[in-house]
């Protein structure tokens, strides 16, 4: 299970600042969340309603939208 993954959305948007991102916003954005924020899990929300659970992207998703696959070493 993806770090973060086990806490619950109202957690997260329980507070003023929350992280999380739009559907139209890139994985780089995303990517960048996840590693200030320490989380392999973000909630994309909708716009007009943060509190809106359109879905979640992963650290996972991220990495395989870029080609990074699991215990894959990178080529020089």
């Amino acid at each position: 299970m993806a770090e973060g993954a086990d806490k619950k959305l109202s957690e997260l948007v329980g507070t003023f600042v929350f992280p999380h991102v739009h559907s139209d916003q890139g994985l780089d954005l995303a990517l960048e969340r996840m590693g200030t924020n320490q989380m392999e899990i973000l909630p994309v929300v909708s716009r007009a309603d943060v509190h809106k659970l359109e879905g979640v992207v992963t650290l996972r998703d991220v990495l395989d939208s870029y080609g990074v696959r699991e215990g894959v070493a990178p080529r020089h």
